[in-house]
């Protein structure tokens, strides 16, 4: 349950190490937890490793790029419908060009953005697009956080700053050649390829 000091408004955004102590002490230490300012829930992105993990500066930016690396590979494999396993066997432009063949939704791109814009309705199309696209907005939103924390490495990381990152990371508003470009992107700025040997498995 969420802590800190009686009355005290709930930080939002990107937790400091402090904050996320005060709402809840169990929390790792090197975690990165991020709470939504629209529902106030906390949300581990990242889970710091047993022994505690530095978060500041460069320790954090690789934390942010590994953020990124991890949620744009999620984020293929669930468009696609194809497992994690076999999506880290590929190289950016294979991922790309898998999106491109197999990420097709009737509610993405043009289609999703005419609705979204529609007068009187929009908001309920939001929704509806939002709903057939559900598997596609945890990546999103841990992708958007860890671009933050790569260009806020040492300063706080406010909800705003985690909308700034999602507009960065693809989302079904965009046409899938759109978001196969911005993956693709993603993955070569974050070393995909060192990452994974050739079976899939993560080296480091």
């Amino acid at each position: 349950a969420a802590g800190g000091a009686p009355g005290a408004a709930m930080p939002t955004g990107i937790l400091t190490p402090e904050q996320m102590r005060a709402v809840n002490p169990n929390f790792r230490e090197g975690s990165v937890v991020y709470i939504d300012p629209k529902t106030g829930k906390p949300q581990v992105l990242q889970a710091g490793a047993e022994t505690g993990a530095a978060t500041a500066g460069n320790e954090r930016m690789r934390t942010g790029q590994a953020m990124s690396r991890d949620a744009a590979l999620q984020y293929a494999a669930n468009i696609t419908d194809t497992p994690i396993a076999e999506i880290r066997k590929k190289t950016p432009s294979e991922i790309e060009a898998l999106m491109i063949k197999r990420g097709g939704r009737v509610l993405q791109g043009g289609r999703a953005r005419t609705l979204a814009g529609l007068p009187g309705i929009g908001g309920i199309a939001k929704t509806v697009i939002d709903a057939a696209n559900a598997d596609l907005m945890a990546p999103a939103t841990s992708g958007g956080a860890g671009i933050a924390l790569t260009q806020n490495p040492t300063g706080p990381i406010t909800g705003a700053d985690v909308d700034v990152g999602r507009m960065q990371f693809p989302n079904a508003l965009y046409p899938i050649d759109v978001q196969a470009q911005m993956i693709r992107s993603i993955l070569e700025q974050a070393g995909q390829v060192e990452e994974y040997d050739a079976k899939g498995n993560k080296v480091r």
